[in-house]
């Protein structure tokens, strides 16, 4: 996860819990890739951990999701764990990799 997400309270990147029944059609993950609202995409299927661009809005991603028929079951801001703020403070340099702190 970079620190180029938008900036909540506490200087921590907002990311978001995105979960969709049924199949993902692809104007879904052509919201999801569009990098002026979503900076990290971590795909598991039918859900989704977002972390928002840095002028982008939870609103505005909201909107383009339903836009796009998005079979939308859960969309929550996430509190990010320990380990992806230390990332953010320090950076990720020197992690090996698969070593996200997930799990």
């Amino acid at each position: 996860m970079g620190a180029a997400g938008c900036v909540g309270p506490g200087g921590v990147t907002l990311q978001f819990a995105l979960a969709l029944s049924g199949e993902v059609r692809s104007s879904v993950t052509t919201v999801l890739s569009d990098t002026t609202l979503v900076t990290h995409v971590d795909d598991q299927n039918q859900f989704f951990e977002l972390e928002l661009a840095r002028n982008a809005t939870p609103q505005q991603l909201l909107e383009r999701l339903v836009a796009a028929g998005a079979p939308i079951t859960r969309f929550e801001l996430v509190q990010p764990s320990l380990h992806q703020i230390f990332l953010q403070t320090v950076g990720a340099e020197g992690v090996e990799e698969g070593m996200s702190g997930q799990g």
